[in-house]
């Protein structure tokens, strides 16, 4: 199988045409991007670079892989960005719990606050009572929920943060 990593620097060479070139921009040694591309030749079974004096030349396999190359980064690149989405409440789905009382009062504001911050995030909503929250959270069918504590009762568990909202 090719290495995705060894692809990727061969692209690299082939778009900015020498070895040299590429290590200067990837602070690289050239003998390691040298050998990083020879290795890829072993796997690819075939020359993908004629090499020069001044620089290099793919080889027709070599213009193959690199447009793949570029194809993959590309997609790699995409890959991120949509990580990256989701990471800052971009994209996706923020399924919330709640209980009835609190369900009727606070959460209107707070969806509404929300969806204002973040509209192209989808959210959910389910209400249910404390061992339903509990429940919820454990199977992961909601990621967050609004619960209520009391001094006599506190929520302490090392595998929950905890955030105040309100004081009754």
């Amino acid at each position: 199988m090719l290495d995705v990593r060894r692809i990727l620097l061969f692209t690299e060479v082939a778009r900015r045409g020498s070895v040299t070139a590429t290590a200067r921009a990837l602070n690289y040694t050239p003998s390691a991007v040298s050998q990083q591309v020879s290795r890829l030749e072993t796997e690819a079974g075939q020359p993908l670079l004629e090499r020069h004096a001044r620089g290099v030349t793919l080889t027709d396999a070599g213009r193959a892989l690199a447009a793949r190359g570029e194809r993959i980064q590309r997609e790699l690149t995409a890959a991120e960005n949509e990580l990256a989405d989701f990471a800052g409440l971009r994209a996706g789905t923020l399924r919330v719990g709640t209980f009835p009382t609190v369900g009727a009062s606070l959460l209107p504001r707070a969806v509404i606050a929300f969806r204002r911050t973040h509209p192209e995030v989808r959210l959910t909503v389910r209400s249910a009572r404390i061992a339903g929250l509990w429940a919820m959270l454990e199977n992961r069918e909601i990621e967050m929920s609004l619960m209520w504590d009391y001094d006599w009762n506190r929520i302490d568990r090392e595998d929950i943060v905890v955030t105040s909202l309100v004081d009754d």
